[in-house]
């Protein structure tokens, strides 16, 4: 089968999208699947061209660990302010729909296109592809745009939200089937009348080779673990309670600033910040002259279990915002496939299952700085239940959440679809 796959976001970008369809598409192609991703030039987070890609001709067509790569042109924009983003946005939805509208001949066109959102303006180029190429497109839901806007003060009701709203029905509508990475998102989208039948469930998860890395990681304690740790000259009995991913306005790390301000009195404890975003530098202002928080900026996918090796604790934060409970941050694959436990800091709703069902942590609400700074201080100093907590998570994670697995549930549906 020949595949499609239109993602803003892809490696070397760090980005759950760029995870999934990273490790999904390239399953499908050791399956026998021929897979090309159309993608943009790498800008995310900064917003700047990555310096590889800079005055590259598009659309740049390159190899990724064995994947055919189609990369496009985008109006890079920081990651702040509505507007830059918005074009950014559009930019690279007109871009991909420009170079790949020509129908093709039969031998060449695809059988199949999933675009993944966010945002839903790919996912609209997809729909013109498609059309133009007279096959199925599947519509990936990341983020119930524009709803979850609403509710964390991004856009108000009205014309823009209206006209994002009609798009988004628009689509599911014409979409041959709809992939949600939430339970939760399945509900909210059939109460909107589309049938229960066109959806289907595919969570984010974890590499089938970063879980197999994670395990040498962190039961050797050698390699990375060990260079990572003495780069950041960290006192051998330091413990560490490690941070790692997107400083976005949904995480609210502004609470772990806050919890670990309560325990400077433990000087044994690190806060250990890694991660970029349009919130860094809030963050850093929060941190400045705490000596228990250190914050790094981005570091390569690559490195990630070399920090949750070292750690003792991990955490996963969001806003409280009652509609982020219908999220679950993909984060949590990584925490439970580093065999470290979870305290997630988040809104009542799936994520929170999850970690409950897989007892790879513990759940509380989300920015309450007081009970996370209690919940770290407690487990920071039972050894003996966080060893157990991560073994139980890390075990819940190879049954459930492997790409591989993924992968296939994922071929199963597009061969409905294309009825191959």
């Amino acid at each position: 089968m020949k595949i499609w796959v239109i993602s803003q976001l892809f490696t070397p970008e760090i980005a759950a999208p760029s995870f999934r369809w990273h490790g999904i598409a390239k399953h499908w192609q050791n399956m026998g699947h021929d897979v090309t991703v159309l993608t943009a030039l790498p800008n995310h987070p900064k917003g700047e061209i990555f310096d590889a890609y800079k005055g590259k001709e598009t659309p740049y067509v390159e190899e990724v660990d064995g994947l055919r790569v189609k990369r496009h042109g985008i109006m890079a924009a920081r990651n702040k302010g509505k507007i830059k983003r918005l074009f950014s946005m559009l930019s690279f939805s007109y871009t991909c729909w420009k170079h790949n509208k020509k129908a093709l001949p039969a031998a060449e066109k695809p059988d199949v296109i999933v675009a993944t959102s966010p945002t839903i303006f790919p996912v609209i180029s997809a729909w013109l592809i498609a059309k133009a190429q007279g096959v199925p497109f599947v519509f990936e839901v990341r983020d119930l745009w524009p709803g979850i806007f609403v509710e964390m003060g991004i856009l108000k009701k009205g014309f823009i939200y209206s006209l994002l709203e009609k798009m988004e029905l628009f689509l599911y509508r014409r979409a041959a089937a709809i992939v949600t990475v939430t339970q939760s998102f399945v509900g909210d989208i059939t109460s909107r009348g589309i049938p229960a039948d066109k959806l289907r469930v595919i969570t984010n998860g974890v590499a089938d080779d970063e879980y197999k890395n994670a395990d040498q990681e962190s039961a050797n304690g050698q390699g990375g673990v060990d260079k990572a740790r003495n780069a950041l000259q960290l006192n051998p009995l330091t413990k560490v309670v490690l941070y790692w991913g997107n400083f976005g306005q949904s995480q609210a790390i502004g609470q772990i600033v806050d919890a670990a301000r309560l325990l400077m009195h433990r000087n044994d404890i690190l806060f250990l910040l890694v991660g970029q975003g349009a919130e860094y530098e809030r963050v850093e202002k929060m941190a400045k002259g705490m000596p228990n928080i250190m914050l790094l900026g981005p570091k390569p996918k690559a490195e990630i279990y070399h920090y949750y090796g070292m750690a003792q604790l991990a955490l996963t934060t969001l806003r409280d915002v009652p509609g982020l409970g219908a999220f679950i941050p993909s984060k949590i694959f990584e925490v439970m496939a580093s065999g470290k436990p979870n305290i997630t800091a988040i809104p009542a709703g799936e994520a929170g299952d999850i970690i409950e069902a897989s007892g790879g942590g513990v759940v509380i609400p989300a920015e309450q700085p007081e009970q996370l700074a209690r919940t770290v201080e407690l487990l920071i100093d039972d050894e003996k239940r966080c060893k157990k907590m991560g073994e139980s998570g890390r075990k819940y994670a190879k049954k459930h959440y492997l790409h591989s697995s993924l992968a296939k549930k994922y071929i199963a549906l597009l061969q409905d679809v294309t009825n191959q």
